[in-house]
């Protein structure tokens, strides 16, 4: 982390690795500042970006099942009822505004390796949250 933020001291690059899982949480946890921590928040937040990145081919299926079988088993939300289309839009039109313009969403490729996208749509997002909905009730 230190090797990726340390040339970067001024943010010049935003296409930053660290922001994995902290594209959609920061929305998710103002909702529920009382009963979400930041960590349960991120932990959603990277789940529906493994299922982005699983849909679109990016990150085979066995590693993005063993992403979000290991953030259940840890016993952290992989989804919660804040995740609706209102607030995944404010979520999206937040990360443009603040990463200069492009959403820059860090997905993973396989376990320790990531890519960023910028043509990720609410439709998609709300899909990805349906699939970890019902990955839940099971």
């Amino acid at each position: 982390m230190l090797d990726e933020l340390e040339p970067n001291l001024w943010e010049h690059d935003l296409y930053r690795v660290v922001d994995f899982g902290h594209t959609f949480s920061p929305v998710i946890e103002m909702l529920k500042l009382e009963t979400l921590l930041h960590g349960e928040a991120v932990a959603i937040d990277m789940c529906i970006s493994t299922v982005i990145a699983a849909r679109r081919n990016l990150i085979d299926a066995a590693a993005a099942d063993r992403i979000i079988a290991l953030t259940q088993r840890m016993g952290l939300p992989i989804i919660n009822s804040d995740c609706t289309a209102a607030n995944l839009q404010t979520a999206l039109d937040d990360v443009v505004r603040h990463r200069d313009g492009l959403q820059r969403i860090a997905v993973p490729t396989a376990i320790g390796d990531a890519t960023f996208l910028n043509d990720v749509s609410l439709q998609e997002v709300v899909g990805a949250c349906e699939h970890l909905l019902r990955r839940s009730l099971r």
